[in-house]
């Protein structure tokens, strides 16, 4: 059964739920293969040298979990993993989110999110960024106990929690364990996506949206589920530092395959001759 409850007690929430940070999770009844539904699975990445997860949103931006950021090696930069290559985080361009002043608990100004740009852009599309509503369908995709996904329902928007030592805007997933493939986060699932399908409206308003990150697990009320930094609340911002500081170049294929490129015209040149 989900639980539902409204905004004025999210104050409460700070003292009845059992928060645990996640550093990738990965659902009870999962899937570990892409799941064929258009969801942007290949973006969902390995922070390299931590279990955590990370969304890749285009250009060559990246978003996490600030806890995941600093589970890294070195906790002023960060690197992913991509088709098994390890890519670096642009040390200029590291960049905390910032809290709307409502959602103030203990004073932090930056939730538990962390946006940074590689120094190249990897051969993935963009993601949009979204907002979703109590009963939206989600899915949720991270790396706890290996790359897997899971569905799940959103159960109520607007908490706003210190988790991880940082105040964020959060959503909650309920986890039902009676329900196969239902999602839950572990650890290994922090800074994993929580994607969601728009299937009406506009045709250029539909598709797949990041709605949340996943950041903590926990029980509210009884109920175990996973909290999710809220994207619609972080949106403005993400938006704004991309803008202000572009895309990163692409990758430039090694030299090698630049040179069996230009042999093998070559062999094509001479045999039309």
């Amino acid at each position: 059964m989900k639980i539902k409850f409204p905004p004025y007690l999210a104050a409460f929430l700070l003292v009845s739920s059992n928060i645990g940070a996640v550093t990738v999770g990965t659902p009870s009844g999962s899937h570990s293969t892409d799941p064929l539904d258009g969801s942007p699975w290949d973006n969902v990445l390995n922070v390299s040298g931590t279990q955590g997860s990370a969304v890749y949103l285009g250009g060559g931006w990246v978003l996490t979990a600030n806890h995941v950021f600093d589970d890294s090696p070195s906790a002023t930069s960060s690197s992913v993993i991509f088709e098994g290559i390890t890519y670096d985080a642009d040390p200029l361009h590291i960049y905390e989110l910032a809290n709307p002043i409502s959602i103030s608990l203990t004073g932090d100004p930056n939730p538990d999110l962390r946006l940074y740009r590689l120094t190249n852009s990897l051969g993935l599309p963009s993601v949009s960024l979204g907002s979703v509503n109590a009963g939206t369908d989600v899915v949720m995709t991270g790396f706890g106990g290996g790359k897997s996904w899971g569905t799940n329902e959103v159960t109520a928007t607007g908490i706003p929690l210190a988790v991880n030592g940082r105040d964020t805007q959060l959503f909650f997933t309920a986890y039902d364990d009676t329900m196969a493939g239902e999602a839950q986060g572990r650890t290994g699932d922090s800074g994993g996506a929580t994607f969601y399908e728009v299937t009406t409206g506009l045709p250029s308003s539909q598709g797949w949206y990041l709605g949340g990150i996943m950041v903590a697990i926990g029980e509210v009320s009884g109920e175990d589920g996973t909290f999710h930094a809220d994207i619609g609340t972080y949106r403005s911002d993400i938006n704004n530092i991309i803008a202000t500081n572009g895309s990163a170049p692409p990758v430039v294929p090694e030299p090698t395959t630049f040179c069996l490129a230009a042999l093998g015209l070559c062999g094509v040149l001479r045999r039309k001759r």
